[in-house]
């Protein structure tokens, strides 16, 4: 009877040994179809007997067909003339695969004791863009300068004091850029131009042209990942990378979000919005896409064609780890030799006032318009006048603003929204 194997794991693969037999099978890209039950996966059978070619066969496996059991022995025995009881052999490889996999992680015990501990806060990484060991979501339409504000969001990771007093704070980290989308040089003229609008030292880091989903490549990205110590990946972009013929369909983002789980890192993730008019303002495909990830920023933009500067506004619709953040406006400035970023106020760009709370909106209209009434408020800015009185009256009494003769103007050192 055939010894049990020696087993290891190696990322989400399951490598078997035999070593009397001189056998070794690593099992891969382990995947259950719900529609039949099958649990399908990827074999390479190799051996250590020196009178043998090392490699002896690589192919698809059905974890779960008798069938499939049978002619993979029958295969194996005519590569391998050594005594062998493959299907013993195979039956412990489909066997252990089956309990390993569905097997889980230990179970826990949530635990209290009459006491509070010290609740432990959300931390980012890139403050208030990207929460630490977290799922992120930057969607928007194209053009919006989504790739840009990714390898921005490298740089000040990786070399956090340079950000020059702008708005967006970061904790250094190592990233790890998996390109879906670009060319390396299109991503290093990027990378080149921001380092030098900040001036920055020389700096490198790792880069990967991707062409397959990140389920099919998983062990691959999980050993760069711990072979360069990174710690924070971006993903541009998620409807490539979770690699399914129709992104509306919900396995393909419940199984791209589980391959991102296994690698416990923390992510941003780059994505587009619906084609659909009714739902502009939503990330595209199956609503699992935005339902898995922890935080979501939508990226709108104003460019007036011919200028060499792009405004970006940024406005959080998902939160799962605390208060909806402020919205946000960054300008990039495109030079021969280098990108700067500085802050830009939100509330100056018409386009993007709509996005904006009624109380962000009243405020941007006095800063550039001084002591105003409700009624001329409501003409400039197009909001019903009884909302606008309402909520004037409402900050007045908080002292965001002030009253002068009928008008209203911001409270001194009150510059934004309620």
């Amino acid at each position: 009877m055939t010894k049990p194997p020696q087993l290891t794991r190696s990322g989400t693969s399951f490598i078997f040994t035999w070593q009397e037999e001189q056998i070794m099978i690593e099992v891969r890209n382990i995947r259950e179809h719900k529609s039949n039950s099958n649990v399908t996966s990827e074999i390479t059978v190799t051996t250590t007997n020196p009178a043998y070619n090392p490699h002896l066969i690589q192919q698809g496996f059905n974890l779960t067909s008798a069938q499939t059991r049978t002619k993979l022995a029958a295969t194996l025995k005519t590569k391998y003339k050594e005594k062998v009881d493959w299907d013993s052999l195979i039956e412990q490889l489909c066997v252990i695969t089956l309990r390993e996999y569905r097997k889980g992680e230990e179970l826990q015990m949530l635990v209290y004791d009459g006491t509070i501990n010290q609740v432990i806060k959300p931390e980012y990484l890139i403050e208030p863009l990207v929460y630490k060991n977290m799922p992120n979501m930057l969607y928007g339409d194209g053009g919006t300068c989504k790739s840009y504000l990714a390898t921005y969001c490298c740089l000040i990771a990786l070399v956090p004091e340079l950000t020059n007093g702008i708005s967006l704070h970061a904790q250094h980290a190592k990233p790890l850029i998996l390109d879906y989308e670009f060319e390396k040089n299109e991503t290093e003229a990027r990378w080149q131009l921001l380092a030098n609008g900040l001036d920055v030292p020389p700096v490198e880091i790792p880069y990967r042209r991707c062409h397959v989903p990140l389920v099919s490549e998983f062990d691959v990205i999980a050993k760069i990942i711990k072979e360069n110590d990174c710690d924070f990946i971006i993903i541009d972009s998620l409807g490539l990378a979770a690699g399914s013929d129709s992104l509306k369909e919900e396995r393909a983002a419940l199984d791209f979000y589980k391959a991102l789980r296994q690698l416990s890192i923390t992510s941003l993730l780059i994505h587009h919005i619906s084609k659909d008019e009714s739902n502009k303002s939503k990330p595209f495909g199956s609503v699992y896409f935005r339902n898995m990830a922890r935080y979501a920023w939508e990226i709108r933009n104003e460019q007036e064609a011919g200028e060499d500067e792009l405004i970006i506004g940024l406005f959080n619709r998902k939160n799962n780890l605390g208060k909806y953040s402020k919205p946000l406006s960054l300008k990039f400035k495109f030079y021969d030799d280098m990108t700067t970023v500085h802050d830009h106020d939100v509330k100056q760009v018409l386009s993007f006032q709509s996005q904006l709370s009624t109380a962000e909106q009243i405020i941007g209209c006095l800063k550039g318009n001084g002591l105003m009434t409700p009624k001329e408020i409501s003409e400039v800015t197009l909001l019903p006048y009884g909302t606008v009185k309402t909520v004037c009256n409402r900050m007045a009494k908080r002292n965001t603003l002030v009253t002068v003769t009928g008008r209203y103007g911001i409270a001194t050192g009150r510059v934004t929204g309620e």
